[in-house]
This record gives C-alpha cells, sequence and structure tokens, in this order.
C-alpha cells in the first residue's frame, strides 16, 4: 500500500487541475470558503480521483463526517479503499 503522502499529492494534483489552486497543504479543509474551491467543482476533483485510483469516490464518504474534507483524512480514507 503507498503512503499517505501518495494520495495527498493525488489529490493536490486534481485540486489543481481542476480550480488552479496550489495553496493547499495537508491540513487544509478543502470545504473551508478560504480555499475558494466551488461545490461543482468537486465533481470534477473526484472524478479525476476515481480515474487515477480506479476507486469509486462515494466510498470515501461512507461513515465519515465533514472531516474527510481535509486533506490528510480524505487521503486516509482513499489509502484505507485502495
Amino acid at each position: 500500500m503507498p503512503e499517505i503522502g501518495v494520495y495527498e499529492s493525488i489529490i493536490f494534483d486534481a485540486v489543481e487541475k481542476v480550480t488552479g489552486i496550489r495553496e493547499i497543504t495537508s491540513e487544509t479543509n478543502l470545504l473551508s470558503r478560504s480555499v475558494g474551491i466551488f461545490p461543482a467543482d468537486f465533481l470534477y476533483i473526484f472524478k479525476i480521483i476515481e480515474k487515477e485510483l480506479n476507486v469509486e469516490i462515494s466510498s470515501v464518504f461512507i461513515d465519515s463526517t465533514y472531516e474527510v474534507f481535509i486533506v490528510k483524512n480524505f487521503a486516509k480514507k482513499l489509502s484505507e479503499i485502495c
């Protein structure tokens, strides 16, 4: 199983491809207004991640709270389902 950092990089890349936003870290809450990701952009971000990892992204959200949108938590969930 790859390290969490690999999954974080995939998230960073997907966010940048869709939004152009590069100033995020593993502690960033992707839902934060200060980040500036439009809700519709998440559909495209999730699609990129699904293709990259060949996973069903909805699995990330099963039994999760809003805290799953913190990059390190999102990466951890991805590592668990891959």
